[in-house]
């Protein structure tokens, strides 16, 4: 531990001083350190090593500026406590359980969580408002409108149910200028015999390897572009023509960014589950 001191005369610092340090242990009174000399730092500072220092004993320190220094300005005092954080931290909350004590609260605060009644996730204030207020909050819609997202990098999608499908962290996809989210039986198709294709701007181009009639029917909307977050939405006009394509296969998404280089930014295994209701109007 280093102990220092600071000496002045008339208000300016004490240089080229020999002050000497006396380290007493509080708590018997017995000098440990008598009189050793105090090495110079700049300015009035000088300092001692106590190499001998634990921080599980109360200290007193007495420092002699020397005879060069008047009187008023000589002589300097000072304590150092326990470190008890040890003892604090370590201590078991079972044995305080006075009621308003510290650690009754600690202890009380799994039964007073799980037995409070009205105890929701919009109840959390700031928290549950940005979680249910995030537009890609995935786990709050019904899972037969965002199948396979619960499922990591796989997804499901029901020939026949409108597919509404959040794709979230992506990375930023700020200055793209293509976007795509492709399905397919196999790796080895070309995109003009995907099960699904689309584009943000020209939105369905391939249903079931087939030149999409009606684009509009499936698009991709970009919920926060810094982070990654879309949303591929398919008709289900669209998707009861993957009913014969019922399997498994694969799907990417994939853009080209502000630099032209092409990217896929997430890959992945599908399913086409055939629906057993046919109707789609």
């Amino acid at each position: 531990m280093m102990i220092l001191s600071y000496f002045e005369e008339d208000g300016v610092p004490a240089l080229l001083l020999t002050p000497d340090i006396t380290i007493y242990d509080l708590s018997d009174n017995s000098v440990i350190i008598a009189a050793a000399a105090m090495t110079e730092v700049a300015t009035g500072l000088y300092k001692y090593d106590f190499v001998a220092y634990s921080s599980d004993t109360d200290y007193g320190t007495f420092v002699d500026g020397g005879v060069a220094l008047p009187d008023i300005d000589r002589y300097q005092a000072g304590s150092s406590a326990t470190d008890n954080s040890a003892s604090v931290w370590d201590i078991a909350l079972a044995g305080h359980v006075t009621v308003g004590s510290t650690g009754a609260a600690l202890n009380d605060i799994p039964t007073n969580v799980w037995n409070f009644g009205a105890r929701t996730l919009t109840s959390m204030a700031g928290l549950a408002c940005d979680l249910w207020a995030c537009p890609s909050r995935t786990l709050t819609m019904a899972l037969s409108n965002i199948r396979g997202a619960a499922r990591g990098s796989d997804i499901d999608i029901d020939a026949g149910d409108w597919m509404s499908l959040s794709l979230t962290a992506l990375g930023d996809i700020t200055g793209r200028t293509k976007l795509w989210f492709t399905v397919k039986k196999s790796k080895e198709d070309v995109d003009a015999s995907a099960w699904i294709q689309i584009e943000e701007t020209d939105e369905l181009i391939y249903i079931s390897g087939t030149a999409a009639v009606t684009p509009a029917n499936g698009t991709i909307t970009i919920d926060n572009a810094a982070r990654g977050d879309i949303t591929v939405d398919l008709d289900g006009v669209e998707t009861i023509k993957l009913t014969d394509a019922e399997g498994k296969g694969y799907f990417d998404i994939k853009w080209i960014n502000a630099a032209g280089r092409q990217l896929t930014l997430r890959s992945g295994k599908c399913t086409i589950i055939a629906d057993i209701t046919r109707a789609v109007a």
